[in-house]
């Protein structure tokens, strides 16, 4: 009777331990820990519950599963730890199961990042997930952040380099006549020389 009040005592102290058991009961035999990325639910759990996706479990014998810290994410369940979001995607929230591509006119230049970026004055990101802004084109300009496209020069302006942030005015004597240019041309050229 005092062995089997001794082991009742030993048991009970085993499994008030701090510790996640695969199985606890008394008919299971042997007390096993959950595997990684696997956890056990509660005291007396006689099995183990996979980590959903956007979280991971990282330890054996684990009591829960951890949420994927910002700028991470799980797309599997059963995960042992977290990915870092590729260049041109993020995540700003915690437990994600995939990370958000960067908008147009915005950028993301790094992985495991938690927040994009907008696009400088005089370049643009068209589409979405970009990892980098390039620079407008000759003709096109962008005097403004975050744009997903450049703006045409007007009838009458022009924009000789690429990444301006500004268009210029034709000077005296000079005109565009069409959108986008990038030079201006004499008012005189193509015209017959009455000589």
């Amino acid at each position: 009777m005092v062995h089997l009040l001794l082991g009742a005592v030993l048991l009970m102290q085993f499994l008030a331990r701090p510790r996640k058991l695969k199985c606890a009961a008394l008919s299971c035999g042997v007390v096993e820990e959950c595997e990684r990325g696997t956890y056990a639910s509660g005291r007396g759990a006689t099995s183990c519950t996979d980590a959903n996706s956007g979280f991971f479990v990282e330890d054996e014998g684990a009591t829960g599963q951890d949420e994927c810290p910002a700028g991470k994410f799980s797309s599997a369940s059963r995960a042992t730890s977290c990915d870092d979001c590729p260049e041109g995607e993020f995540t700003d929230e915690e437990g994600q199961s995939s990370c958000t591509p960067a908008d147009p006119g915005y950028f993301v230049n790094e992985e495991g990042a938690t927040q994009q970026e907008l696009c400088p004055p005089g370049e643009f990101a068209s589409g979405s997930g970009n990892s980098e802004c390039s620079p407008c084109e000759r003709g096109k300009f962008s005097d403004e952040e975050g744009l997903g496209d450049c703006k045409l020069a007007r009838r009458g302006h022009f924009v000789k380099d690429s990444g301006a942030t500004k268009q210029e005015l034709c000077g005296a004597g000079t005109y565009t006549d069409s959108k986008g240019s990038t030079s201006c041309v004499s008012a005189n050229s193509g015209l017959p020389s009455w000589t």
